[in-house]
């Protein structure tokens, strides 16, 4: 409802009273869910399906970049299609940069910051979002 000079007190009274009887009637609307915020890589679309998770994904070799947390991790909430479709990639990641590594006698680590990137767990942390919003 716009705000005009013509608009009387009455009637701006009634449109709220409108609108707060109508979250009344439909508590769910109060409550602000997350969606999902991967992209589509060919079409940058995101995904905006419900989110059932916060992923944090390691930026390996550019986590100095703007826009990360302090860590140097990219933070995102995904449902769980995009969540396997992360965890997986991340995983085949993982596995081929630890087999490189091992080749050549060394071990996988970040060149930004020296993280041991050798294993999932040290570069892509995942929090469920439960009913009542993030879990700690």
């Amino acid at each position: 409802m716009a705000r005009s000079s013509s608009t009387s007190c009455a009637q701006r009274a009634a449109y709220w009273v409108f609108q707060d009887s109508l979250f009344k009637q439909k508590p769910w609307r109060r409550t602000l869910r997350p969606i999902c915020s991967a992209q589509q890589v060919s079409t940058d679309i995101t995904c905006g399906a419900p989110a059932v998770a916060v992923a944090e994904v390691h930026a390996i070799d550019e986590c100095n970049q703007m826009g990360l947390n302090p860590d140097g991790d990219l933070v995102e909430t995904l449902c769980q299609a995009c969540l396997v479709t992360v965890q997986w990639a991340m995983d085949m990641y993982v596995r081929h940069t630890r087999e490189m590594a091992s080749r050549c006698g060394t071990r996988p680590a970040c060149t930004t910051c020296g993280r041991p990137t050798g294993y999932l767990r040290s570069v892509f942390a995942v929090r469920p979002i439960g009913p009542e919003g993030l879990a700690s």
